[in-house]
């Protein structure tokens, strides 16, 4: 295993034998120390050819895509449609820890290589498949693409204009969301096999880590009783809508309007910015932003939306004679919440990631050094591999073949097989909002005791947001709080005390892990920063996690996913070409660093259980998000090329959109990659006299086409149904309906799967939580409790965790420092 040196997965040797969709998975690991070797089909992976490529110089090395997301990988072809290729993937498995997988359900089975036969080769193996829609269910063998997963997993529904169709984001990004969530579902599944020698498979469904991605909107059917729809650059709180999307003199800002406390201090900075420039409407002073509520605006009806429209007129003018990057100055100088919506130009320019040492140079031999993107996280004791290129065709079989030592497995703890994967593991869970509470909800809801930092002094963010029950504020009735800290203790502090800290520090002791993702210095400032902790427990992991990262001149940057989707440049990529860019809905880039912050924070916890070396993790959402536009980066970097929005087209596919169908908002997406499907969609619709024109007959005549295909199928499918295209059409043709959030409660491959679960909470009653994206055999994940309220298990987790005594649980209690709030 020569080519695997350090990192915190560096004893582990994966099989890799995926396609283009779960590339990234591998990759992953490969960061994380793991060998990983790519199993490759006679002639190399088909993805190898497909572009942009380097230098824009076609040919099966040149992949941009294929190099960035298969660095450090090593390459071995293997027939497996003979029984040679067959009986080495078996020796293989017998020297390996894992393999991943992306074939149809059933594919590797019938060649004798499911999971079966090769846990019988290798009962330790961890086997992951990651497919569009699971292994089993009514739509198990149906076809998946990027925009089929952006339809049926929610998200098209929610991004675009409301006068034109659903859009997706204009590169491939809901399969890479079920890549990088298969690496987490590995990572944590060779944690429990390294434990108890017991390997299992894991299904994963890229359909539902694309439902993952909505953040709070798969909750408010069932809450407040409506589907939120998409709103061009405008942002939805509840019922209210107001415009997020600026234009400025080179591009456009997003600005989070906000009202109520938070809005006091935020918007009083735009205010004063646009005040000491001498450019600000008088109304915009006039305004009570503590008072300001959006949704009780919109509830005034087109009164209501005058005034929004006002307060959006009045801020644009405030933004004229300014250019993207005098606007984010102004913003990190007067702290208010705004970022530049970047282009991957501006990104490669960015002085926090040069700083940081983000983009790094990879040697390509006589073409000399390439720069990728970089490490997407840095762990103080096992950083991340700096790995060599992407390997040619087989070009590691010698090595390969000359390393067949079978897998020793000395697992400490046999008799814990059957057990939850993290039971007895112990997490103190100080971050808030999205990245790091998400990611403790992995480890909480695969058995770890799971302590959450509350507050009603200073209350969570997402405790002041909807979705309501019935749609009442209340910091124990949001489900977006709710949602986020299933299977969670809850405990009432207020740091602001010196007792309240003291706690803390004793749950530092305690714990395994520890998440904070407060402003870097906030920690440090209480005493809680890395070079103290980790001399009181030094065997913790610690992720800290916030939008830039812990170091360098914008470390202090405030905001949220939402602003950090517009830095990252996936609204620029977002929309029509002919129209202002529009937001992916919700804090786009936490749904990213949720998977890659799970995956750092398990393989850190794999390395303390084997050295008893703990390590600070510093995750910047940033560097993280930009994973996803590796390509694309890379794409500017060696060919000047700036990814751009472009409604639903596609580089291969054509016809690739979404298209109206029969009833009120109602669409239906369809790509066709190959001429199969071309012909299959063609004989779907009858065989139309016009798509017998010569020039539909390549997939090329067909990119040039596109715009009249367009047209032609919109005309089929407005008169049928979203539903009567999809089952016309599939499993021949990759298509699927536009889903709203009520669609997918109904849908019968989620609900097949189980992926929503109603938990009793005291306050809501019964309420859906969202589930799990993967199926473990052994070890599946649940939901252990509803979320807690404020301070709910304050008492439990001093006394039964801590060993206080009841008489001194109540001093705090009465003193202010520890926080119940039942209602």
């Amino acid at each position: 295993m020569s080519a695997t040196s350090g990192g915190a997965m560096a004893p582990y040797r994966i099989l890799d034998l995926t396609s283009q969709p779960g590339w990234l998975a591998g990759r992953v690991l490969a960061d994380l120390g793991a060998e990983v070797i790519k199993v490759e089909p006679p002639g190399g992976d088909p993805g190898r050819r497909v572009g942009p490529f380097l230098d824009d110089q076609p040919g099966k090395d040149n992949s941009l895509r294929w190099l960035f997301q298969n660095r450090g990988k090593r390459s071995i072809v293997l027939d497996l449609d003979t029984p040679e290729g067959q009986e080495l993937l078996k020796k293989l498995v017998a020297t390996s820890h894992a393999l991943i997988e992306s074939f149809p359900p059933g594919w590797m089975a019938d060649r004798g290589l499911g999971y079966a036969d090769l846990a019988a080769v290798n009962p330790a193996l961890v086997y992951t498949a990651v497919t569009p829609f699971g292994q089993t269910g009514p739509y198990a063998g149906y076809q998946g693409s990027d925009l089929v997963l952006a339809a049926m997993g929610g998200q098209a529904y929610l991004t675009g204009d409301p006068d034109r169709a659903p859009v997706r984001p204009s590169v491939p990004q809901f399969e890479q969301h079920g890549a990088v969530e298969a690496a987490a579902q590995t990572a944590m599944a060779l944690f429990h096999a390294r434990e108890t020698g017991a390997g299992q498979f894991v299904d994963v469904s890229s359909q539902l880590a694309t439902i993952r991605t909505l953040m709070n909107a798969t909750q408010y059917p069932p809450l407040e009783g409506y589907d939120l729809t998409r709103q061009g650059g405008l942002l939805a709180v509840g019922a209210g809508r107001f415009r997020t999307i600026y234009e400025v003199d080179d591009g456009t800002v997003t600005l989070m309007v906000v009202g109520g406390p938070i809005g006091a201090l935020i918007m009083g900075q735009v205010v004063k910015w646009m005040t000491d420039r001498g450019v600000v409407d008088e109304f915009l002073k006039s305004i009570d932003w503590m008072a300001m509520d959006f949704g009780a605006l919109a509830a005034l009806g087109e009164e209501g939306r005058a005034q929004m429209d006002r307060i959006s007129a009045a801020l644009q003018e405030g933004f004229r004679g300014v250019t993207m990057a005098q606007a984010y100055d102004a913003a990190l100088q007067y702290r208010f919440l705004l970022a530049p919506n970047n282009s991957v130009a501006e990104i490669r320019q960015d002085e926090q990631l040069a700083a940081r040492e983000y983009f790094v140079p990879v040697d390509h031999g006589e073409r000399g050094s390439v720069i990728y993107p970089g490490p997407w996280a840095k762990l103080s004791r096992t950083p991340l591999r700096d790995s060599p290129r992407a390997p040619g065709v087989d070009a590691d079989r010698a090595e390969i073949l000359s390393e067949f030592t079978p897998v020793s497995v000395s697992a400490p703890h046999p008799e814990r097989a059957a057990d939850d994967i993290f039971k007895g593991l112990k997490v103190w869970d100080m971050s808030w909002v999205g990245v790091g509470p998400l990611t403790a909800r992995y480890l909480a809801d695969y058995g770890a005791t799971v302590v959450r930092l509350d507050s009603a002094t200073r209350p969570e963010t997402l405790r002041q947001a909807p979705p309501y029950k019935d749609g009442h504020p209340g910091l124990n009735n949001t489900m977006f709080y709710g949602d986020y800290n299933a299977s969670k203790l809850g405990l009432g502090l207020n740091l602001s005390t010196t007792e309240a800290r003291k706690i803390a520090m004793e749950l530092i002791a305690w714990a395994d892990v520890l998440l904070e993702s407060f402003t870097p210095g906030n920690m440090a400032e209480w005493g809680l920063d890395w070079e103290t902790i980790k001399e009181i427990n030094p065997s913790l992991v610690m992720l800290s996690t916030c939008m830039q990262g812990q170091t360098g001149p914008r470390a202090a940057y405030p905001g949220y996913g939402n602003l950090m989707a517009g830095l990252s440049g996936f609204y620029r990529i977002t929309g029509w070409p002919d129209r202002l860019p529009v937001p992916v809905y919700g804090a786009y880039s936490d749904f990213i660093c949720q998977r890659f912050a799970t995956s750092a924070v398990v393989a850190a916890l794999d390395h303390s259980r084997r050295t008893g070396e703990g390590q600070h993790i510093d995750l910047s959402q940033y560097e993280g998000a930009l994973q996803l536009l590796g390509t694309e980066l890379m794409d500017y970097e060696v060919n000047g090329r700036i990814a751009d929005r472009r409604g639903n087209r596609d580089d291969v596919a054509a016809p690739h959109g979404i298209y109206p169908c029969a009833g009120e908002d109602r669409w239906v997406a369809i790509a066709c990659f190959t001429d199969s499907h071309w012909r299959a969609l063609t004989d779907a619709m009858g065989s139309p006299e016009w798509a017998a024109d010569p020039k539909f007959a390549s997939a090329q005549g067909r990119r040039a086409a596109a715009e009249e295909l367009d047209e032609r199928i919109a005309e089929w499918t407005a008169s049928r149904t979203s539903q009567d295209v999809f089952g016309l059409l599939q499993p021949l043709v990759p298509a699927g309906p536009v889903h709203s959030q009520s669609d997918l409660f109904t849908d019968p491959q989620i609900q097949h799967r189980g992926y929503f679960v109603d938990l009793e909470h005291p306050v809501m009653g019964t309420v859906p939580y969202n589930g799990m994206q993967a199926i473990m055999s052994k070890t599946p994940a649940w939901l252990r409790k509803a979320s807690p309220t404020v301070g709910e298990d304050s008492f439990f987790v001093l006394e039964e965790i801590l060993g206080y005594s009841p008489d001194r649980t109540g001093e705090l209690v009465a003193a202010g420092a520890v926080e119940i709030m039942g209602d």
